[in-house]
């Protein structure tokens, strides 16, 4: 069975909907903090306050939770570690301590993430919110190969 346009659009639709109705929660950096979130694979979506800033797939949620709270392992952390304080960090070098620092009290204080658990095509549902959505958002566009 094969999918037209208009259905793929609409199941696209139809899971950005339920993605972006979920409620988000606080980055917080205490140990138990990504236990709450299941090990399937998904999508997330990240908030800067109220504004969607960047949305993620992975192949399991809470890793990708734990992730997101380190410098070397999540994009999102370097792009808004440069954005607020002009600063780069690459997956080999972090900031300085004093903006690790920094960046750590603004996640708390700002960041929030809704998670989804998406089995299938999320790498497409991905591409498809940050295509929608790039002109909000700190996600680097990839070429998916």
């Amino acid at each position: 069975m094969s999918l037209s346009l208009s259905e793929i659009t609409s199941l696209l639709e139809e899971y950005e909907k339920n993605l972006l109705n979920l409620e988000a929660v606080p980055v917080e950096f205490d140990r138990m903090w990504p236990a709450q979130f299941s090990k399937d694979p998904g999508i997330y979506v990240i908030y800067d306050n109220t504004e969607i800033t960047y949305f993620g797939e992975t192949g399991n949620i809470r890793k990708r939770m734990k992730d997101l709270r380190r410098t070397l392992n999540h994009s999102y952390r370097r792009s808004l570690g440069f954005y607020l304080f002009n600063e780069v960090a690459t997956s080999s070098k972090k900031f300085s301590a004093s903006i690790e620092t920094q960046l750590n009290l603004y996640f708390e204080d700002q960041i929030k993430v809704a998670t989804m658990p998406v089995a299938f095509g999320r790498l497409e549902f991905e591409e498809y919110l940050v295509e929608k959505y790039s002109d909000q958002l700190l996600n680097k566009k990839k070429k998916r190969k």
